[in-house]
């Protein structure tokens, strides 16, 4: 059966396009797709270890089976680090617009955070950095981890905008905007919003210097399965 790959970032150079088609046997799973998949292209090779497949918008188990017309993605360590609460997008955003957004009359306090490009990193001096991400597969982990806080703290709202695209020194990257009854539930919850979503959320980051360029590595996404939810056969 043949099967439509999108590929992001540092996959997608390795293999020269954004999207192909491949063939697969009946019955394949996802381990044995990407093992699969490695052997056909041969660049991908040094991504091996850290290379993750979503599938149909999702993070599955490596046991999971292939269906004809299944969309499968390659997804390179992501660097973070839906329309509503949670958007990825190029377009910049307006705190003004997201403190509106998350104000509520049972909100006591309301942490912004916003991350932007800076001129330097790791000794070099970094002149403009490219986003890229997987929208609908992001924007869908984004509303996941929105309502894993709410189970984690006692919250009241939050907004989530993480652009893409190319960004000069200085522009903003990503905001989160969390509003609590007490200050330090929204405190906690922002700063772990974060840290999720530079391990979990298929958005991956380009640093480009004026002697080069590349992908930033950062964490390979974990897939996501529920404890309850059934395995797909």
């Amino acid at each position: 059966m043949r099967v439509r790959v999108k590929l992001f970032a540092a996959c997608r150079e390795a293999v020269g396009g954004a999207e192909t088609e491949f063939e697969v046997p009946e019955g394949t799973t996802v381990r044995e797709f990407q093992t699969r998949f490695l052997q056909a292209y041969p660049k991908l090779q040094p991504l091996a270890d850290s290379l993750v497949v979503g599938l149909n918008k999702e993070y599955v188990s490596p046991e999971t089976k292939i269906r004809q017309g299944d969309e499968i993605a390659l997804l390179p360590p992501v660097s973070g680090g839906a329309g509503g609460r949670c958007v990825v997008a190029e377009e910049d955003f307006s705190l003004d617009s997201l403190l509106r957004e998350v104000r509520s009359p049972g909100a006591g306090g309301v942490v912004l955070f916003v991350g932007t490009v800076r001129e330097t990193s790791q000794g070099r001096t970094v002149t403009h950095l490219d986003y890229e991400a997987y929208r609908e597969m992001a924007e869908r982990e984004l509303e996941r981890l929105c309502e894993e806080a709410k189970g984690r703290w006692e919250l009241e709202r939050i907004a989530i905008r993480h652009r893409t695209g190319h960004l000069e020194v200085g522009e903003n990257i990503v905001a989160i905007v969390v509003s609590a009854p007490h200050r330090h539930h929204a405190f906690e919850a922002c700063e772990w919003l974060m840290g999720q979503i530079k391990e979990l959320v298929p958005i991956w980051k380009k640093e480009t210097w004026a002697t080069g360029a590349a992908w930033v590595e950062g964490h390979a996404p974990r897939p996501r399965v529920s404890a309850g939810e059934p395995a797909r056969r």
